[in-house]
């Protein structure tokens, strides 16, 4: 599925990237990212994914969702991914995981 499919009436941002790249899973676990993911950044009790984000993308995540308030080019989430991987951000990355999973 594409990106603009997955994120089709979901409230979010296209920060670089495209929204034709294809999706194969979507994973929150950057251990367990494999090539074709989403890797969506979420904030836990002990750990931030945007923290992750980076590894995610060393393990082939191809798109990575974050926090808008992260969503800076200074940022060093946006700063540390490759150019040419899909970045999109959305106010509550928690809030529309189970919406993207579903889909």
């Amino acid at each position: 599925m594409e990106l603009k499919e997955l994120f089709a009436g979901v409230e979010h941002r296209l920060l670089r990237g495209q929204l034709n790249t294809d999706i194969t899973g979507i994973c929150v676990d950057s251990r367990r990212a494999k090539a074709g993911d989403l890797f969506v950044a979420v904030t836990g009790a002990k750990a931030d994914g945007h923290d992750y984000a980076a590894a995610a993308v060393a393990r082939g995540a191809t798109a990575v969702l974050i926090r808008s308030d992260r969503a800076t080019e200074t940022d060093a989430v946006c700063a540390d991914l490759p150019a040419d991987v899909a970045v999109l951000s959305a106010d509550d990355t928690r809030e529309i995981l189970s919406e993207l999973v579903n889909r």
